[in-house]
């Protein structure tokens, strides 16, 4: 049961694949420090999708980000070519035993690999969902994951500030969504779940005691992160990514 929560998202940052988007301290700033000089019209965004429980690579999905759109090779890997400059939530979906997935929503300023991505069924989505109390299936799901960068030691203490209105969160303790934890704890992914959100674009906000934490919008590599995701109900996970440090 302690790994039917570990499926949600993992970036390059969480599974160390390498990928010009691992972030450090000096490329995680603030958005209005960037350079606006090097935005291009379009750019190149790949990754790369696998099935959570086989880890094996997963053709043939559907793949859209912005005005382009595309489908997973044989071996997983998508490519696509996208506008540069545009509020946009990259989208997974097209096989009916798994998951849609809602990634967060970024502004691409240049070429970005976003790691691999590990895909949920719709089996292990609603063993998830089932441990958390008082679920709605109509309401959206969002898992949330905090990656921490050299120069922040623990995730200890880190907590949401702001969560959508009338939705309900549990922080995750041994891999379990907890009635007793107060915030986040390291070795654990997802940290947590905002659950029953209402549907829309909403934003999620986090606080740390010793570590920085960006605010929306922030650089990390060739994206720019706002802080937003789209929530849907039904068999939808969204997800949102954090970098301390």
């Amino acid at each position: 049961m302690n790994s039917v929560f570990r499926y949600l998202l993992a970036l390059p940052l969480v599974v160390g694949c390498s990928s010009p988007s691992h972030s450090t301290p000096d490329d995680v700033t603030d958005a209005g420090t960037a350079d606006s000089a090097t935005a291009i019209a379009r750019a190149t965004v790949r990754g790369l999708i696998v099935d959570y429980d086989t880890k094996h690579p997963m053709a043939g999905l559907s793949v859209t980000e912005g005005d382009a759109t595309t489908t997973t090779d044989a071996q997983g890997l998508w490519s696509l070519s996208v506008a540069t400059g545009i509020p946009m939530y990259p989208v997974i979906s097209g096989n009916p035993k798994y998951v849609k997935l809602n990634l967060p929503e970024n502004i691409i300023t240049g070429d970005f690999d976003h790691g691999r991505v590990l895909l949920p069924t719709l089996t292990t989505f609603h063993l998830g969902t089932s441990a958390l109390p008082g679920y709605d299936s109509t309401r959206g799901i969002i898992y949330v994951t905090a990656t921490t960068l050299p120069t922040c030691p623990s995730l200890a203490g880190g907590t949401l500030v702001d969560t959508p209105s009338g939705s309900d969160f549990r922080y995750f303790k041994y891999g379990l969504p907890s009635t007793t934890a107060t915030g986040f704890a390291d070795r654990e992914d997802p940290v947590g779940a905002v659950y029953d959100a209402p549907p829309g674009d909403d934003t999620l906000l986090i606080t740390h005691p010793t570590c920085k934490v960006p605010t929306f919008p922030y650089v990390n590599g060739g994206r720019t992160l706002t802080g937003r995701v789209h929530v849907e109900g039904g068999d939808v996970n969204s997800a949102m990514d954090f970098y301390l440090w």
